[in-house]
Order: structure tokens, then C-alpha cells, then sequence
């Protein structure tokens, strides 16, 4: 007769925990006992949590959670719960133990990099909003302000940042005003288009593009060349042709918008043509 240590007879004994487990055995007079150790060992787990990134030459720490104990074995052939690795690429652990294994992955890669400098055109006397040019977390400008966009003049500032991976970077922002945006306009009162290739076209400088227009006319009224972008000069030649205009005095119509003050001009000259 078989007697566990609960009480139960019977010669096989079901436990569903870990413990220590004796039992006697009689038999014709004679008695017999042993214990057995039972330990519960849990299926494995591992988790090597989501991707990540790395920030420059930085090293990053890769870790195992595991739920239980048993053998970690990295694709690298670490053994450890920790990898540290300064190489992007996509890392594998397994884990396992006697009631089986387990196994994640994991990808790194670099952290973008971002402009140490910037700068951003304004007009004189005016204030822009300016940012590092990339989403943050955590900034610090060398004004004092801790907000991505602050407004601000001429002059150059700096900043530290965190970055949305979590990454430290720095960098300037500098606010340069245009010397050009002073709402002038220079416009030649000659030019010659004989391929030489110096005052070949006629073309106005300085005028701020917003609502630009010119327009050329000869002297009986016949509209020769018209435009609305400032790069674009007058080679002397009838605009629906191409062919070359004679030489002579030609009227021009100029207008624009000043994109500091918002002034509307509009100005009427004459140019000659001498080839």
C-alpha cells in the first residue's frame, strides 16, 4: 500500500505544484518511504520591445525580458541578457528552457540627421518665426525660450534639442535680412542684344516679386514683351514671332508689389534698343 504525504493511497500521486512529495510504501510487514523534489518550470517568454534608433556613433543597449530562467542566445552569438551594439541592422534573441523556447527580433537603424544651420529672408525691420527645421521634443534656444518656434529678427540663434527618437542635436538658425527687399527697383534705360554677351537683354533688378508684371511696347502701341516672373529678360524680339525688333526707344509698364511694406508700384520708362 502506497501513502502520500497528503493522505491519498494510490500508487501514482497527480500534483499540479511545486513542492516536496514523500510517500511510504508497506508491504508483507515491511515499509518503505522516499520523497521527490518537483519544481514548476513556466513555457518561455522573451520581448525585446519596439524598434529603436541610433543616435550618431552612439551605442545603443538591447535587453532581453525574459519571464523566467533558462539560455539566451543572440544572433550574434552573445549569450547575455544585454547587447550592446553600435551597428544598424536587425538583431534575433532566443530563449529557451525545458519546457521550450521562445524567440523575437528587433530592428535599429539610424537616427536621420539634421542641418546644423539655417537661415530664414526677411525684410528690414521685420520678425520672423523660426524653428529648427525638424519636430522636437525638448528645446532650449540661446534666447531662453523652450518652444520649436519663436519669432525673432535679425541676428543668429542657437539652440539644444532633443529630437523625436531621442536624440540630443544643436544647431543655428540665423535671420538675414534681404539687402535687396527695400521695395526699389532698378531698370536699365539701354541695352544692346548683339550676343556679346554683355547687356544682351533688357530686365528689371531689385523689384520684390509679389503681383510682378512688365511690359514692353514700340512706338505705335504694339505690345513686344510682357512677363510676371522678374528672371525672365527681354531679348529684343517680338513676342509672338521671336524675330529681332529694330533698334529705337520702346516703352515699358512695370508693376509690382513690395513684399516689406506691401506698396503697390507702378512705373512707365523707355528703353533703347541698339544692337
Amino acid at each position: 500500500m502506497s501513502v502520500w504525504e497528503d493522505g491519498t493511497q494510490a500508487t501514482q500521486h497527480v500534483i499540479s505544484t511545486s513542492g516536496t512529495f514523500a510517500v511510504t510504501v508497506s508491504t508483507s510487514g515491511c515499509t518503505a518511504g522516499d520523497t521527490v523534489v518537483v519544481s514548476l518550470v513556466v513555457p518561455p517568454t522573451v520581448a525585446l520591445g519596439p524598434d529603436t534608433v541610433l543616435c550618431g556613433p552612439d551605442e545603443v543597449l538591447l535587453h532581453a525580458t525574459i519571464n523566467t530562467t533558462g539560455t539566451v542566445l543572440w544572433s550574434d552569438g552573445s549569450t547575455a541578457i544585454d547587447l550592446p551594439t553600435s551597428v544598424p541592422g536587425t538583431y534575433w534573441v532566443q530563449f529557451e528552457n525545458a519546457c521550450g523556447s521562445a524567440s523575437d527580433s528587433i530592428t535599429v537603424q539610424l537616427a536621420p540627421e539634421h542641418p546644423a544651420s539655417t537661415s530664414v529672408t526677411t525684410c528690414p525691420f521685420r520678425t520672423e518665426d523660426i524653428t529648427p527645421g525638424f519636430p522636437v521634443s525638448v528645446i532650449t534656444w540661446s534666447t531662453g525660450d523652450t518652444t520649436a518656434m519663436i519669432l525673432a529678427g535679425e541676428g543668429s540663434y542657437t539652440y539644444a534639442a532633443m529630437d523625436l527618437y531621442g536624440c540630443p542635436t544643436t544647431g543655428t538658425v540665423d535671420v538675414v535680412v534681404d539687402p535687396a527687399a527695400d521695395g526699389s527697383s532698378f531698370v536699365p534705360n539701354v541695352f544692346t542684344p548683339n550676343s556679346d554677351g554683355i547687356n544682351d537683354a533688357f530686365g528689371v533688378v531689385g523689384a520684390e516679386s509679389d503681383h510682378f508684371e512688365l511690359t514692353v511696347y514700340d512706338r505705335w502701341g504694339l505690345m513686344t514683351f510682357a512677363t510676371t516672373d522678374i528672371q525672365e529678360h527681354w531679348s529684343g524680339d517680338y513676342r509672338s514671332s521671336g524675330k529681332p525688333v529694330p533698334d529705337g526707344v520702346y516703352v515699358y509698364v512695370l508693376h509690382f508689389r513690395d513684399r516689406c511694406s506691401g506698396d503697390v508700384h507702378q512705373d512707365i520708362g523707355h528703353v533703347t534698343l541698339l544692337r
